[in-house]
């Protein structure tokens, strides 16, 4: 009986990690690249923040946040974006504000303006350069894919 009750449980164990998806994550979306991606606003670095990169009809990757330090931000293969185009937002460290329903996939607008929903907290606000809204960028294929997002001040 004892024996049964681990084949069972080795059986049970097997397929619960089947259906949720155990694996390196590579097998889940193939073809991710790494990135190195310059931000800026207005031809100037930006500082800390986040890059959000919102993909474009037939292109079939998730929503992307890549953490950006100094106006750099970097991502390794199993958490970056495949190849195509994006619509990027950038939200400054500090910055408060809620652009999810402008980023969310319903109709697939991309975000008109984000500048006039962020508020920079005490703390940050004369550092915080806003920008105007989203842009268009394409992640290119290789692995680091470099690219530029730069964005005019709102």
């Amino acid at each position: 009986m004892l024996f049964g009750m681990r084949e069972i449980s080795a059986s049970l164990a097997f397929v619960c990690c089947g259906f949720s998806g155990c694996g390196t994550g590579a097998d889940i979306l193939p073809g991710r690249v790494a990135i190195e991606v310059t931000v800026k606003i207005d031809s100037q670095l930006t500082g800390d923040g986040n890059l959000v990169l919102r993909p474009q009809p037939g292109v079939k990757c998730p929503l992307i946040k890549v953490p950006v330090v100094a106006g750099v931000g970097r991502l390794n293969a199993t958490a970056g974006p495949v190849p195509g185009g994006y619509q990027a937002t950038f939200l400054p460290a500090g910055a408060t504000g809620n652009i999810t329903d402008e980023l969310s996939n319903a109709g697939r607008v991309p975000p008109t303006s984000v500048g006039p929903t962020i508020k920079a907290s005490p703390a940050t606000a004369v550092d915080a350069v806003v920008p105007k809204g989203a842009i268009s960028v394409t992640v290119p294929a290789g692995s680091p894919a470099t690219f530029v997002a730069e964005f005019e001040a709102a």
